[in-house]
């Protein structure tokens, strides 16, 4: 007889270990929620950081001196260069919720948004959708 317990967690192991996201409604995220999802996490680091520290990380060692336990995408995302950050950029705010005026600064990106356009992460930590044009264009916060 087969064990209902293993019938119901193989598919649940498998689909984790495929890397997939799953959404609220149950399916895999979109690219632009998965971007959306890396880049929240980003900014909840980066966040976190500067509220401990009392000032912007200035590379990736001080970022990851916060670990990954509250925002686990968001290390290994600035790690494998899928997000770019920009370091030594100081946060308008560090409220839970951004409650900043909005910014024209970009503080973070996926590495394809100079070629392909796509969410990036302002410095008021809110995220907002840029072609590759307007991102040529935009303010980059910080340093690389």
């Amino acid at each position: 007889m087969p064990n209902p317990l293993k019938t119901l967690l193989i598919p649940l192991v498998l689909a984790g270990l495929s890397g997939c996201e799953w959404g609220q409604s149950g399916g895999p995220l979109t690219v632009t929620q998965s971007q959306d999802l890396r880049l929240n996490d980003v900014a909840e680091i980066l966040r976190t950081y500067q509220e401990s520290y009392k000032k912007p990380p200035k590379s990736f060692r001080d970022y990851a001196r916060i670990g990954d336990a509250a925002a686990p995408t968001g290390i290994d995302s600035v790690r494998d260069k899928q997000i770019i950050v920009r370091w030594n950029a100081t946060l308008p705010d560090l409220a839970v919720e951004p409650t900043s005026p909005p910014s024209d600064e970009v503080l973070a990106y996926p590495r394809d948004v100079p070629e392909k356009g796509g969410s990036v992460l302002m410095l008021d930590r809110r995220i907002r959708q840029m072609t590759p044009e307007e991102f040529k264009a935009a303010k980059l916060a910080g340093s690389d």
